[in-house]
């Protein structure tokens, strides 16, 4: 009877070791669970995306939500901002959210969106040392700085869903000097670039033109200039999509306001015309037309809406900033017409583009100072095969409680009416993560096992 010798007592030792850690390593992959980043205690935790951006987290802020930092390889996902590029670069995220999004340290060798849940996305396209950026308020009144930069050389960036109509002229003002730093018209997205900002330190104050000669105020109407506007409510004819806004352009063509200019009526025009199938004088708040098909919001499959949000800051009495998620599932862009409803009335109308499979956050921030409990809604819309317009019933956003002195006492952001995004729950991925240590854990206990065996044989 002959023994085996040591060297393939070994071998066999090593065999064994490799397939139970393919094994097990395979286990835990299959539950989601991967290295999110590497953990430094002098700043925070470093992120890298596929694509090449990295990304500082200083900010202090939760975990990656879900357990996913990486939806896809350009996008690093972290609760209250989402950040990416498609290339290399470079960035310290210092805040996430508040009163500013701060950065610092950043060398864009590819353009890096940087969108936070409660205020505009911004592209960052050139080197900054540091750069803070607030809710952008176009009105010439506000005296409040928008954004805070320290660049060495000619810097640029983009201001995105400015909710301002194409072709409005937009200037950064440097609010020390009153002197225009640069200017832009907003593109047909809503965007506005501003290609030419002077190196070294400045604040900057961002000012629709329109809005200066007439004293701060915006005298046609149209409330997709008045995005940020403290306590700013649609005319008497409550159509917050005339006098040429672009958010109107899904599907209204020629479409003009009733003589009421109702938003949110309780009449019946166009329920019939409209398709839908419930029954009473239910609509969607804000004008609607004859080729409108009225849905339930968990019935709207062009994009989905995975999340709403009620934001709220301290401000003259109440800030309320309205935020809904929504996210395309298809390779193609979708167009879609999102309103925000407050308390019944339309107070803001957007045209909004969706790229193919991605996720993009739209928003509204409103003062709100009257006692009592306001209501936070939505609707959003978008053009069918057929030509016609598909457009969901309102959606709850949240609410928000004031006492007599317009001071908030309580509010709360309602489910989204896709339902929960398709995450865990907050004790489901505690007991995954927990499940998953518990497994590398047997990992690393086999594999000294193993050794121990394979080194007491070889003796």
């Amino acid at each position: 009877m002959s023994n085996s010798s040591p060297a393939r007592q070994g071998t066999g030792l090593l065999a064994t070791l490799l397939v139970a850690l393919l094994v097990l390593s395979a286990v835990v992959a299959s539950l989601g669970f991967a290295p999110v980043g590497t953990a430094n205690a002098n700043t925070g935790v470093h992120y890298v995306t596929d694509s090449g951006l990295e990304v500082e987290d200083a900010s202090g802020g939760d975990a990656p939500r879900n357990e996913e930092a990486f939806p896809d390889a350009n996008t690093l996902d972290l609760p209250g901002i989402t950040l990416s590029a498609d290339g290399t670069a470079l960035m310290t995220l210092d805040q996430r959210q508040g009163s500013q999004t701060k950065l610092s340290d950043i060398t864009a060798g590819s353009d890096i969106t940087v969108d936070p849940d409660d205020k505009q996305a911004i592209v960052v396209t050139s080197e900054f040392n540091s750069l803070d950026f607030a809710s952008a308020n176009y009105d010439a009144s506000n005296s409040d700085s928008d954004l805070t930069y320290d660049a060495e050389s000619s810097a640029s960036l983009t201001v995105r869903e400015t909710g301002l109509p194409e072709g409005r002229t937009v200037e950064a003002i440097d609010p020390s000097t009153d002197t225009v730093l640069d200017s832009a018209d907003v593109d047909s997205n809503g965007d506005v670039s501003f290609m030419s900002l002077p190196s070294g330190n400045h604040e900057v104050r961002l000012e629709d033109t329109s809005t200066q000669s007439s004293g701060g105020s915006d005298d046609d109407g149209d409330s997709a200039s008045d995005v940020g506007d403290e306590g700013d409510t649609p005319d008497n004819g409550g159509d917050s999509s005339d006098d040429g806004d672009s958010a109107s352009d899904v599907g209204d063509e020629g479409d003009t306001p009733d003589n009421g200019g109702d938003d949110g009526d309780s009449g019946d025009d166009g329920v019939e015309d409209g398709g839908d199938e419930t029954s009473g004088p239910r609509e969607p708040s804000g004008e609607t037309s004859g080729d409108e098909e009225w849905v339930e919001p968990s019935e709207f499959h062009a994009v989905d809406i995975v999340d709403v949000q009620l934001v709220t800051a301290p401000a003259n009495s109440v800030n309320a900033t309205s935020i809904v998620t929504l996210d395309n599932p298809s390779t193609d862009d979708q167009r879609t017409d999102v309103r925000f409803v407050i308390d019944g009335e339309v107070v803001e109308e957007r045209d909004v583009v969706v790229p193919g499979t991605e996720r993009v956050n739209v928003t509204h921030s409103e003062i709100l100072e009257e006692p009592g409990t306001h209501e936070s809604a939505s609707n959003i819309a978008t053009r069918a095969d057929d030509g016609g317009i598909i457009r969901t019933y309102d959606f709850e956003i949240g609410s928000v409680e004031l006492d007599e002195d317009g001071t908030e006492l309580a509010s709360s952001s309602a489910v989204p009416p896709s339902g929960p995004d398709d995450a865990d729950t907050g004790e489901a991925a505690n007991a995954r993560g927990t499940l998953s240590f518990a497994l590398l854990g047997l990992v690393a206990l086999v594999a000294v096992i193993l050794g121990a065996l394979y080194w007491r044989r070889s003796d």
